[in-house]
C-alpha cells in the first residue's frame, strides 16, 4: 500500500460496507453528480472514525492489518486515505460489477454515458496504521 504496508495471505482484514439503502435515500432526490459525490464522500468520511474505534476496541484489534471494501464509486477515495487497487480476477470483477450495478444506476444521473467510461469495481484498501493516523483519536 502507499504507506508501505504489505498485505499477505492469511492477514486479518476488516471488510467495510456502505449502508446502501440509507445512502440511496440521501442521494435519490439529488440530480447533480457532483452533489451526489459530496454526499457519499461525507458519509464515508464521517463513518471512518467509527471504523477506527471499532478496530481499536476489537479483541483482535492488534492483529487487524487493514480495512478493505469494493466499490464502483471510487472517485475521491484517495483523499479519504484509501488506496485504489484493481480487481485482477476477471470473473470476480464481473460478478462484483453485476452485484453493484443497481447502486451504480441509481447513484449517477446519466448511467448510459457512465458505462461508456467503463466503470469497474475496484478494491479500496487502507492500512490500520493509516486509518488510526487520519481518523483515530489520541489515547488518553
Amino acid at each position: 500500500m502507499s504507506d508501505g504496508t504489505r498485505i499477505r495471505n492469511k492477514d486479518l482484514l476488516v471488510k467495510i460496507h456502505l449502508y446502501n439503502v440509507q445512502l440511496l435515500r440521501q442521494v435519490l432526490h439529488v440530480t447533480n453528480n457532483v452533489q451526489k459525490g459530496r454526499i457519499i464522500y461525507r458519509c464515508v468520511d464521517r463513518s471512518l472514525p467509527g471504523v477506527c474505534q471499532f478496530i481499536q476496541n476489537h479483541p483482535r484489534g492488534n492483529e487487524i492489518k487493514a480495512i478493505i471494501g469494493i466499490t464502483m464509486l471510487n472517485r475521491g477515495c484517495r483523499q479519504l486515505g484509501f488506496d485504489v487497487v484493481p480487481i485482477s480476477n476477471p470473473l470476480y470483477r464481473g460478478f462484483k460489477w453485476i452485484n453493484q450495478l443497481p447502486i451504480h444506476l441509481i447513484s449517477v444521473s446519466n448511467p448510459i454515458n457512465r458505462f461508456k467510461k467503463r466503470h469497474l469495481p475496484t478494491y479500496l484498501v487502507m492500512s490500520k496504521n493509516k486509518l488510526e493516523k487520519i481518523y483515530g483519536h489520541p489515547s488518553t
